[in-house]
């Protein structure tokens, strides 16, 4: 066997005994009320309770499918509304793309499009029937009928006329009655301006929606989109008064392996999210609404022939919820202590966080793993952003970066950008022109940008690959962006 064949063979064996390390401890909770971290060496946050009474009294959920809503804030939602709360829930999508869910419920492989419409409506009847068991009412209810697993690629690449086609339903407008906007056509400017309307006409004192680092396309894009019209519908307004929490459905083996007496251990977040950056809050439900959740998780029908696992052990006596602030920068920071260079600054903290070690091989790429992301602001005005990563940056690696800037009117401008080490330099490609340098040292590399003038709103995600083989991904964060 040759050296490099002997090498290859070793790192195939160590990322192997990695996984399955990973899996036992992913896999198996903690005892109830045991909130700390297992990582050592790493700045842990504490998970904090919260009350609803610190959530005000206008409460609006997105869901990215049916049952996301009960998932996440079942018991929320329930205990809210004995409080005399108001609670609306939006559905994003009609779930009508889960292939295996459909095929299971029609007993017959490879279903024709209509198929996927009536098992969109299907799922749109049991988030219904599962609303009404925490309190909610048809009324109560907004679905938007954008596509199930289309989400993602709308946000990256339908900001145009061109509307989306649903690779299982085959349309490209909204087919469901009853829906927010039937036949509204599937692109990125129709999908916020819905939800702007519908948080303008909402108000809410809190908003709730999955997490960015949630690892299902359709659940970090259903955070891009809301996250920005939330920007969008108070752009005029300098200080808007409402909190911003997140929660996880999808992430790797959390939550989707058998847990033993599910309904008794606290529900923690994954281990590689108790890390710094995270501002996690734990609700403790009601003895009512654990057993309302149960019941409303139950109407579920469809799901419960496929993923019964993963809705059961969402069963938990708490929610747990992550507080999101977005932060603002400039394009001028010399009035900061941390110098960069002699005309620029950065920030102070970081802009962005990726939970550590959540590589797929997270023992050979230390130099793929990200960890943290600042804004570099120069006196010149063209900016920078700067990533950090987990160990030194070698030709082993390349990297993906994806920008999307956005003005108070709409999106401005949309950028891709590859990165890769040739010898001691890097070499890129830029889609836009947004990016106009690279420049990597160590641990780190730092984009040099041109924003468009009128940028107020920005938002960047990252993906790296060792070896040709993706590693990690940076889950999209968002900036105010100030003169």
């Amino acid at each position: 066997m040759t050296k490099k064949a002997s090498k290859g063979l070793f790192e195939l064996v160590v990322a192997i005994l990695v996984f399955v390390l990973v899996l036992a401890v992913e896999t198996s909770p903690l005892p109830a009320g045991r909130m700390t971290a297992v990582r050592l060496g790493v700045k842990r946050p504490t998970i904090q309770p919260i009350d609803l009474s610190q959530l005000g009294q206008k409460i609006l959920v997105f869901a990215p499918h049916p049952d996301d809503e009960t998932l996440g804030a079942g018991g929320l939602i329930y205990d809210a509304i004995k409080r005399g709360k108001q609670v609306k829930v939006v559905v994003m999508t009609n779930g009508d793309c889960f292939a295996t869910g459909a095929e299971v419920e029609f007993k017959r492989l490879r279903l024709a499009s209509p198929a996927y419409v009536k098992y969109g409506s299907m799922r749109q009847e049991e988030a219904l029937r599962a609303v009404n068991v925490l309190g909610l009412n048809r009324r109560d209810m907004v679905f938007l009928g954008f596509p199930d697993r289309g989400l993602s690629a709308i946000w990256l690449g339908y900001w145009g006329n061109s509307p989306y086609r649903s690779r299982c339903t085959g349309v490209r407008a909204v087919p469901y009655l009853g829906a927010y906007r039937t036949g509204a056509p599937y692109t990125a400017p129709e999908l916020l301006s819905e939800l702007v309307s519908v948080i303008r006409d909402f108000r809410p004192d809190t908003v709730i929606v999955t997490d960015s680092a949630d690892v299902h396309p359709d659940h970090w894009a259903t955070f891009n989109f809301v996250s920005t019209a939330l920007f969008e519908a108070y752009a005029e307004e300098p200080r808007p008064s409402y909190k911003l929490l997140t929660y996880i459905v999808h992430s790797g083996y959390w939550q989707s392996m058998p847990v033993i007496a599910h309904e008794y251990r606290t529900l923690l977040p994954p281990k590689y999210f108790l890390t710094e950056g995270y501002d996690w809050l734990s609700l403790e439900l009601s003895t009512a609404a654990r057993t309302a959740k149960r019941r409303a998780i139950t109407q579920y029908r469809t799901q419960q022939l496929v993923i019964p696992a993963l809705l059961q052990n969402f069963q938990r006596p708490n929610e747990l919820l992550n507080k999101v602030n977005i932060p603002s920068v400039k394009a001028d920071l010399s009035d900061t202590a941390t110098t960069v260079s002699g005309n620029c600054w950065q920030t102070a903290d970081p802009i962005g966080y990726d939970p550590r070690g959540d590589t797929r091989f997270k023992v050979i790429d230390h130099g793929a793993d990200f960890l943290k992301l600042y804004w570099v602001g120069c006196r010149d005005g063209l900016p920078a952003v700067t990533f950090h990563n987990a160990g030194s940056i070698s030709s082993d690696y390349s990297f993906g970066f994806y920008i999307v800037c956005f003005s108070k009117s709409g999106i401005l401008m949309r950028e891709s950008a590859a990165v890769k080490l040739s010898g001691t330099e890097p070499t890129f490609s830029s889609s836009s022109g947004l990016v106009q340098s690279v420049q990597v040292e160590g641990n780190t590399i730092t984009l040099s940008l041109k924003l468009p003038k009128e940028t107020v709103y920005a938002g960047i995600s990252a993906a790296s690959y060792y070896r040709g083989s993706r590693a990690d991904v940076f889950p999209w964060h968002f900036v105010s962006v100030a003169p």
